[in-house]
């Protein structure tokens, strides 16, 4: 079935849970259907098929450099003998069903990525690579080696290698960026294999340890017309308000004065959570606060979209 045949199937269908992941099915198959018809660089001429991500939604994405050659074989990332060390060295670092996204979406003529820059590759699928990103939802991203890297430089004079930047964190644009090697290099450095494992466990903390609305406030895209609040709420004094605001913390929630929006606002992680109804507020998901902040060139759409969130009681609407 076509992603096409799957809209169809949504805009019939009376159940608005039903309608919701039909139409979800169909944005996701769409996306793979665009990408392997994709005829945008020199690379498809050579590569049996593009290679989309795999793997469903999740808090953690690893992000390689380009399909190699089982990769290109079976139409799947990290499937080839890297492959299958990465995903030991998951599994040791107790990392459960992560997306897997390559920069490049075609592999390239002797899996070098020189090759790959050169014929214009890492540009023509960069539309291709942050829609598969967005469509992961993940906000931990794990990038394997410089290549991969590359795509969350912080500035343009950040070109600090891999072998420096393993280990560390930081913030950029809404996903914290956690390097380490690629796994093809630990095949060549097995006294390695140890501290890799360590930086897959570190980001697998990060996620437990989660705090992720607050700081996903602080590193959005949106942070210009953003800012955590902490004012209080109708009827509430200050102990009360701290006391709210840890509560909704606690529970993987934040709330924020939006002046682009004009409204206090939710930010809730998970979409199944049910906020208090003392909490006022528009509530939004983290995936559709991201949506939102996206349609920047079209104010009227966006305004619409608040609006009707607002005047359905702030429910979560796809």
């Amino acid at each position: 079935m076509s992603s096409a045949d799957l809209l169809q199937t949504a805009l019939t269908t009376e159940d608005p849970e039903s309608r919701r992941r039909l139409v979800e099915a169909s944005r996701v198959l769409a996306l793979r259907e665009n990408i392997l018809a994709c005829t945008k660089c020199e690379l498809r001429q050579n590569a049996t098929a593009p290679v989309p991500w795999r793997g469903g939604p999740s808090a953690i994405a690893v992000v390689g450099e380009a399909p190699g050659r089982q990769e290109d074989m079976e139409g799947k990332p990290f499937v080839g003998v890297s492959g299958k060390l990465l995903e030991t060295a998951l599994r040791h670092a107790g990392i459960e069903s992560p997306s897997f996204i390559n920069a490049i979406c075609c592999r390239p003529v002797g899996n070098k990525w020189q090759q790959a820059v050169e014929v214009g590759a890492d540009k023509a699928c960069d539309p291709w690579f942050w829609q598969q990103l967005e469509m992961s939802e993940a906000w931990i991203v794990i990038p394997l080696g410089n290549a991969a890297r590359s795509k969350f430089r912080r500035d343009d004079k950040d070109y600090v290698g891999i072998t420096g930047m393993r280990g560390q964190a930081y913030w950029w644009k809404r996903w914290l960026i956690m390097p380490t090697f690629h796994p093809a290099y630990i095949l060549r450095n097995r006294q390695l294999e140890s501290t890799f494992v360590e930086d897959l466990t570190r980001a697998r903390k990060q996620q437990e340890d989660d705090d992720t609305p607050v700081k996903l406030l602080k590193g959005y895209d949106a942070s210009s017309t953003l800012e955590t609040l902490r004012q209080p709420q109708d009827g509430y004094d200050q102990t009360q308000k701290d006391k709210l605001n840890n509560h909704l913390r606690l529970r993987g929630w934040v709330m924020a004065r939006s002046h682009w929006l004009d409204d206090d606002i939710v930010l809730v992680r998970d979409e199944k959570v049910r906020v208090p109804d003392k909490v006022k507020g528009v509530v939004y998901s983290v995936r559709e606060l991201s949506i939102l902040s996206h349609m920047d060139r079209n104010w009227g759409d966006a305004k619409r979209l608040h609006n009707a969130k607002k005047s359905l009681g702030g429910v979560i609407v796809s």
